[in-house]
Order: structure tokens, then C-alpha cells, then sequence
């Protein structure tokens, strides 16, 4: 089912958010067990009960006014490069099946015509099950990518007969493709070819005035409203090919 691929996408993502939460989650831990112990501190101890309250009321000053997310740059983005990345499998795991749903249906003339060169080990390999294996040998041919929104886009709209639609929150997660690739590749320098991939990718919300050699960091706020976003379109997306089963 295409509403479960969004379902385990949803998941993998509020993971991601947990993650870019974990000094507060940290903290919290702290203070309950601060609290803890100011409970087994005699009440005569008025001194130690004292220090222990400020200790906690430092902790949660800290929690409250998030002083040490500055220093979490570097986890903010590496959760844009697992969002990233739960996202592309999700959109892959999605074509798979809509490739096989349209092969039943005998409805798409583009993915039919469409030649695949396989040997007898290849056959062999695979069980001698074409059927299971046609998307994947689908997306080796083509050398498809669902890390790349243009390549996404056009994949659903030959071989399964699914229009996408441009808008802001497609342009958004263009935004975060082309960070993702410089995060791992540039050590988070905005390149040329970043600038040239996101060019059109306007409007948007993410970050949208870049700099050559910009280093890129990602805020908690811009990391939950990039995961929000693809959320949002897997689950589109996820509806728009069951309307077709």
C-alpha cells in the first residue's frame, strides 16, 4: 500500500526531529533527577537543598533559551542528509510498486515500449521473476535518481502516468537536496552548482538568497519545516497513485 511507504516515511522523520532534540531530551533527564534528589535531601539540609535548586534552575535556563543549540549546527545538518535520504527511498519505494501496479494494468504505453538488454544471468539472478524486479531494472537503465526532484518528477510522469505539480514546497525540497549533496561533498560550502540547481527553484522559504562558498547551517526551525514538507508530499503523492489502483 502506497498510504504505508508514507506511513514508515512519517516515522523515519519524526526520528529525524528527535534527533535535533536531543540535548533538550538530555537535559530533561538532568533535571528529574535533580528534582529527585532535592526530594531525598532532608528538609533541614536547607544549604544542599539550595544548591541543588540552583543548579536545576541554571539546567533549565538552559532548556528554555536552548543556549547550546548554536553548537548543534553540525547535528541540524546531518538530519537535512537523513531527511534526505528517508525521503528519496520512500519516492523509490513508491515507483517500484506503481511500476508493478501499472504493468497489471496494462496502462501505460511509454513503460511497455520501454527496452531493457538483459542477459540469462540477469534473469537467473532474479529468480527468473522479471515482474518483481521490472522497476528496479527500470531505474538501473534509466540511472534514476530520487534525490533529484527534476529526475523524480519526470520518472512518475512517463512510466506511471503522474503529473507533479511545481510549487513552493517542491522548490523547498530542492532546497534541501542541493544542501544534502553539499553537506557531504563541499563539507557544507555552498558551490556553483548549487547555485545554478536551486536557480529555479523560486518561490521558496528555505533559504533563499545563497553566496558562493556560504558555509550552510541548518536551524532546528529550517530542519522541521524541511521535514514537514516532505511529509506533506509523500503523503500527496501517496494518494495520488492509490486513486489510480
Amino acid at each position: 500500500m502506497f498510504s504505508d511507504i508514507a506511513a514508515l516515511f512519517k516515522t523515519n522523520a519524526r526520528d529525524v526531529e528527535r534527533l535535533i532534540d536531543f540535548d533538550r531530551d538530555v537535559i530533561d533527564v538532568m533535571i528529574m533527577s535533580l528534582d529527585s534528589l532535592k526530594k531525598d535531601v532532608p528538609s533541614k539540609e536547607h544549604v544542599l537543598r539550595g544548591r541543588i535548586d540552583r543548579v536545576s534552575s541554571i539546567i533549565t535556563g538552559i532548556r528554555n533559551n536552548e543556549s547550546l543549540k548554536s553548537k548543534y549546527g553540525v547535528v541540524c545538518n546531518q538530519a537535512v542528509v537523513l531527511l534526505v535520504s528517508h525521503f528519496a527511498s520512500a519516492l523509490g519505494d513508491m515507483f517500484r510498486k506503481a511500476v508493478s501496479d501499472s504493468l497489471d494494468r496494462d496502462d501505460s504505453k511509454s513503460l511497455l515500449d520501454e527496452e531493457l538488454k538483459l542477459t540469462f544471468r540477469d534473469m537467473k539472478e532474479r529468480s527468473w521473476n522479471l515482474k518483481e524486479s521490472a522497476a528496479d531494472l527500470l531505474i538501473a537503465k534509466k540511472d534514476l535518481t530520487f534525490q533529484d526532484m527534476q529526475s523524480t518528477v519526470r520518472a512518475f510522469d512517463t512510466y506511471v502516468n503522474i503529473q507533479i505539480e511545481k510549487d513552493q514546497r517542491t522548490n523547498n525540497i530542492i532546497l534541501g537536496q542541493a544542501a544534502r549533496h553539499v553537506i557531504v561533498h563541499s563539507s557544507g560550502r555552498v558551490t556553483g552548482r548549487m547555485i545554478k540547481q536551486v536557480s529555479r527553484a523560486d518561490p521558496r522559504t528555505l533559504k533563499p538568497s545563497l553566496t558562493l562558498d556560504e558555509l550552510l547551517i541548518f536551524a532546528k526551525e529550517e530542519v522541521l519545516e524541511l521535514k514537514s514538507e516532505m511529509v506533506d508530499y509523500v503523503e500527496a503523492l501517496a494518494s495520488k497513485l492509490a486513486s489510480q489502483e
